[in-house]
């Protein structure tokens, strides 16, 4: 289970990036998914990507049918679980290390996705 839950945890984001992606997006995309820069807020994608939050925002969700925030947590939420089922940090924090600053807002966001709480994710992935 471990194995699974590490290497195939289900994202709600594209697993092919389509041919038609504009290049600044394909980058885009692919630093962000290095956790010191989903982990950052909002602000911090819309810099790296150079365009303004509106017109971000209307391409993520032409290209991958999600909005800003929702494309960020998706890489939080999977970052989250990794880490739970990879080391023993503590819940709490782990859940700041993913760069979630309202915890009950999190842990609902986490139910959602995986369909349990992230203390018994971590515990049926043992």
């Amino acid at each position: 289970m471990k194995l699974f839950t590490r290497y195939f945890s289900q994202t709600s984001l594209p697993l092919h990036i389509p041919d038609n992606v504009p290049r600044w997006l394909y980058y885009l995309h692919k630093e962000m998914q290095k956790p010191q820069n989903f982990c950052q807020d909002i602000d911090h994608m819309v810099a790296m990507s150079g365009k303004s939050r509106e017109y971000l925002g209307r391409v993520l969700k032409q290209y991958y049918g999600v909005t800003i925030t929702e494309y960020i947590n998706d890489l939080r939420l999977n970052y989250w679980a990794n880490i739970l089922t990879t080391s023993d940090i503590p819940i709490l924090d782990s859940c700041y290390e993913c760069g979630f600053q309202n915890v009950s807002w999190a842990y609902s966001l986490f139910k959602k996705k995986y369909g349990v709480s992230p203390l018994k994710y971590r515990n049926f992935s043992l």
